[in-house]
């Protein structure tokens, strides 16, 4: 009877796992990336983190008519957006382009190769000084993000490598509720859930 109850109750977790998998699948894409703490104490025992930001966008981007009318946004509406979209985009290049710079060398070739190539270049050179620095970058941000401890402080990161891109992936997964609550400001909660969670230009990582 023992072994039978065991098997059970086995079996049972087995089933509530397969449901809580099903379920992320069925969300759109979107809501996948609005994580419980439980959601990151997962993420954590992996290493891996995920998170969606708006993409880099030039700073005289427009929102086209067309999905502006599936936002339910008129044009002025869609001003205050890009706006909000400039000003993530400026705190997240603030995360990487000191780094890049420091890397390249030249801030006009810096500047040209933007956020999404000075990113992947940190990323590289900072594997190749330490290769576990992602994987220990990400687990700190992820536990950090589950509430499993504090923020580490600058002596207890493994290597510099880790510390930088801790910093980097840190800023990246919070950038998404801070976009939210900048357009929360303007159009409220909801709208602003509606206008995030429908955005059609995102970066995202799973």
């Amino acid at each position: 009877m023992q072994e039978l109850r065991l098997q059970r109750e086995t079996l049972q977790k087995d089933l509530r796992a397969v449901e809580e998998e099903l379920r992320h699948l069925e969300e759109p894409a979107p809501y996948q990336y609005s994580l419980s703490p439980e959601q990151w104490r997962e993420l954590a025992a992996s290493g891996r983190i995920k998170y969606r930001v708006p993409c880099p966008m030039p700073a005289d981007s427009t929102i086209a008519k067309p999905i502006l009318d599936e936002l339910g946004l008129g044009p002025d509406d869609g001003e205050i957006v890009m706006e909000a979209v400039g000003r993530s985009n400026a705190r997240l290049w603030a995360t990487v382009r000191p780094t890049c710079v420091q890397l390249v060398g030249r801030e006009e070739l810096v500047d040209l190769l933007g956020f999404n190539s000075c990113q992947r270049l940190v990323e590289q050179t900072r594997q190749k000084v330490d290769p576990l620095a992602q994987h220990n970058a990400k687990r700190l941000v992820a536990q950090v993000r589950a509430g499993m401890r504090e923020p580490p402080g600058n002596d207890e990161f493994q290597s510099p490598a880790t510390r930088e891109l801790y910093h980097i992936f840190m800023a990246a997964t919070g950038e998404g509720d801070l976009f939210e609550s900048d357009l929360a400001e303007s159009f409220g909660p909801e709208a602003a859930q509606r206008i995030w969670h429908g955005f059609p230009c995102t970066g995202t990582v799973r």
